[in-house]
């Protein structure tokens, strides 16, 4: 058991030492401020990753990128999606300075009002419990950029939330009764906000409603199948058998392709466990955790941590924390090794080494 985890352990460091750049490109079409077009592959691993430049390669295996700042680009398109990157003014506070920038934004909405949503640094978000504030909505009308947003504060045991969005919008939808009546119960999400400014641009149809969104969903889903060998050691003795499972992992590209939420099951049997009146028996195996995946390369190592819930029929169950080494070979096949411990009831210690084939895009 302690050679098959250690091997594993130094293929992940040579794997990690070889392919440790980042490499979740996309194919795309840049256009520059001079309306040059770009063909090639953008990295994309968040949204706000985009930000102040762009890493751009015209061929997926170039080793080395060229690097764009957000001040030559005019949009972005995504072709394997068909989502819309557009450069926009944001204007922030910074160190308590109002500063402008040049951002790209993605485009929800086309017409006398333009729509744009964009993800904010881990840096310059402030969540405290509305877990969804990591963005921002600027609408363009004409030339001038308004900023919709709302914010948390806590000062001296106080929370404030404040919807800084309401006044902005009732500025801007003043000539418009009907729709300045809904600002004050608008929700900050998008389907409401693109509602509302689909309304707002039916009141202008001299100005053209040509683009069209792709709806796109918070999240993705990818499967694995995996099969693999188990060992158990106890404090009586030592077993080991083996086990089919299932597993999904949820990725939320808006914020980062790099961690997924992981849930699944699989069904093992022991040739051989704890004492003899429980040999060859089965057992349910539940893991619960997150997954970080180093890169998107050929070769993409990965980390997992966890806690599983085991259910052994008509005798037990109790959890696990779980931690677990892999690579992920051509985007598809998986192997990895996991090991279970510090359990919170029972006192078996678990390793397993697993083979897995993953579905799905990323």
């Amino acid at each position: 058991m302690s050679r098959a985890y250690i091997a594993l352990i130094l293929l992940l460091g040579v794997s990690i030492t070889t392919y440790s750049q980042y490499s979740y490109y996309k194919e795309s079409v840049v256009i520059k401020n001079d309306s040059s077009r770009l063909e090639g592959y953008v990295e994309k691993q968040s949204e706000s990753s985009l930000n102040p430049e762009i890493k751009f390669k015209e061929n997926i295996e170039d080793k080395k990128y060229i690097g764009i700042p957000v001040t030559e680009i005019n949009k972005i398109i995504f072709l394997s999606d068909s989502s819309v990157f557009e450069r926009v003014k944001y204007a922030h506070l910074k160190d308590s300075v109002k500063v402008i920038e040049f951002r790209l934004a993605k485009k929800l909405l086309n017409g006398y009002a333009q729509l744009y949503k964009l993800q904010l640094p881990e840096e310059e978000q402030h969540i405290i419990f509305e877990r969804q504030n990591t963005f921002v909505y600027i609408v363009k009308i004409d030339t001038n950029y308004y900023v919709l947003k709302e914010q948390e504060w806590q000062e001296n045991h106080a929370y404030k939330l404040e919807r800084n969005y309401v006044g902005v919008l009732k500025y801007l939808l003043r000539d418009y009764p009907e729709l300045s009546a809904r600002v004050e119960y608008l929700d900050f999400r998008d389907k409401p906000v693109i509602t509302l400014f689909r309304k707002l641009n039916d009141y202008h149809p001299e100005v053209r409603q040509d683009f069209s969104i792709k709806k796109e969903k918070p999240w993705l889903l990818q499967e694995v199948l995996v099969s693999g060998t188990d060992v158990v050691e106890s404090k009586k003795n030592t077993g080991y058998g083996f086990g089919v499972g299932y597993n999904i992992q949820i990725v939320y590209p808006q914020l980062s392709e790099k961690y997924s939420t992981d849930i699944g099951f699989s069904l093992n049997s022991y040739l051989k466990i704890y004492d003899t009146n429980f040999d060859g028996k089965y057992y349910l195996r539940v893991p619960l955790g997150t997954t970080y995946r180093f890169n998107n390369n050929r070769i993409s190592p990965f980390a997992h941590v966890g806690l599983t819930f085991y259910y052994f029929y008509q005798y037990d169950f109790y959890f696990r924390f779980s931690g677990a080494l892999g690579i992920t070979f051509f985007k598809h096949e998986v192997i990895s090794a996991s090991f279970e411990t510090l359990p919170v009831r029972g006192d078996a210690r678990y390793f397993s080494l697993n083979l897995g084939y993953l579905f799905g895009k990323h």
